[in-house]
């Protein structure tokens, strides 16, 4: 299964040069006078328990873990909406790596629009839009679209500096990301980096003429009914990267979860091409990568069919197609131990800390069973105080960070 797995070095320590340029000229902020969310519904009233869920968020409350907010929709409909330190709906979050896959998505439609596959070669095209660059895309033949989305260009890249030039220094991001050598021949090892990201961004701009930010406001932010969204990161020459940089609130995070489980549809409109998700939720062709692809994951269910999309230090989006549901989750936590399941399955469980593996327990131990109950389920006023109240509990809480608070994880109300 192609796979966008949890993103960012987690030796990332965010300098103070983040604050200065947070928000750089060609990022987008918006808000609307209106909200066009999701219709909302009891958990009940769509067969599920909430029962595992008051019980779930009663734990992250006693054990003070770092999860800022919970969405769950079944069937369209928003069943279960938890939040902490009085944080709001509107609240927006760093997507960190869950960029990669919306930056996917968009680049389906770009591709449609501009007669790319995923056998498109990007020297010829790349050397035709940035001449004053050809010398450096010489190394670069053979490197197709396929090879960068499945983290296999064969392109090495290594900064001492933890991405500082990549993601906030470098005027030209794209230049600074074409001086990367080739290591290996493509499509034969897998290996994760930010490299193969900012090449596919320039790739999307230099298409369509749009900057990413431009493109996700046309595409998807707008006809979504996103609000209080922000694509940052972006450089001089008008490339943003597309490994991370969005902000968006949990919410909208559920909605792209909605847009994956309906093939790229919302609401009717056919946002970007129904093939292209498949293409998304299929494997990468090379079956000894020594990791995933870079997309959707099936890692964290194991009892039905998953697609998971996970960002550095916790964001989480998971569709369940036969289940009709969507989670989507915003927090700061360490997800390390996640990696660890995904890269070494048959690791024992007595070797991961607990307390390290908190969306694998969020999902497997409370989401799958309120939402497959093995007792019919009705609504009752017991069952909707007692979820509200709990809800009402965890808002008044604040959790504790088991890793690094950086600028970007600070949510923005």
């Amino acid at each position: 299964m192609h796979t966008l797995s949890s993103g960012f070095s987690k030796y990332f320590p965010l300098l103070p040069i983040v604050m200065a340029m947070w928000l750089p000229m060609n990022s987008v902020a918006h808000d609307k006078d209106k909200d066009s969310d999701l219709p909302s519904d009891t958990p009940e009233s769509v067969g599920v328990d909430s029962v595992p869920l008051v019980a779930m968020s009663k734990w992250l409350r006693d054990d003070q873990h770092n999860i800022y907010s919970i969405l769950i929709s079944k069937r369209g409909r928003l069943i279960y909406e938890r939040y902490t330190d009085n944080l709001t709906r509107h609240a927006n979050f760093e997507s960190y790596s869950v960029t990669k896959v919306i930056s996917a998505l968009l680049l389906g439609k770009v591709m449609e629009d501009n007669g790319l596959s995923l056998s498109s070669e990007i020297e010829p095209f790349l050397s035709q839009a940035r001449p004053d660059l050809a010398s450096e895309f010489a190394d670069k033949r053979g490197i197709n679209v396929g090879h960068l989305l499945c983290m296999s260009s064969g392109l090495g890249y290594e900064d001492n500096n933890y991405g500082n030039e990549i993601y906030f220094k470098a005027p030209d991001f794209f230049a600074h990301a074409a001086k990367a050598k080739p290591l290996k021949a493509p499509g034969t090892e897998w290996n994760y980096n930010d490299i193969n990201p900012i090449y596919l961004s320039a790739l999307s701009t230099q298409a369509s003429g749009k900057t990413l930010p431009e493109l996700a406001e046309s595409l998807f932010f707008g006809p979504m009914g996103m609000e209080h969204y922000v694509w940052g990161n972006g450089d001089k020459a008008g490339v943003n990267s597309s490994g991370w940089g969005i902000r968006l609130r949990t919410i909208d995070l559920a909605k792209f979860g909605l847009l994956i489980l309906n093939n790229g549809n919302w609401n009717g409109q056919q946002l970007t091409p129904a093939n292209w998700v498949a293409t998304m939720q299929s494997p990468c062709k090379k079956a000894n990568f020594a990791g995933p692809g870079p997309l959707l994951r099936q890692d964290y269910v194991k009892s039905e069919p998953e697609y998971t999309t996970s960002g550095f230090k916790g964001q989480f989006i998971t569709a369940l197609p036969q289940s009709d549901t969507v989670i989507a989750v915003n927090g700061t936590f360490d997800i390390d131990p996640d990696e660890d399941f995904f890269f070494h399955p048959n690791a024992p469980a007595e070797s991961i800390d607990p307390n390290k593996q908190i969306y694998h327990l969020m999902l497997n131990k409370y989401i799958l069973p309120a939402i497959h109950p093995t007792h019919p389920v009705e609504s009752s006023a017991n069952e909707q105080a007692a979820l509200h109240q709990e809800l009402q509990m965890a808002l008044r809480s604040k959790g504790k960070a088991n890793i690094s608070m950086d600028a970007p994880d600070i949510p923005q109300r």
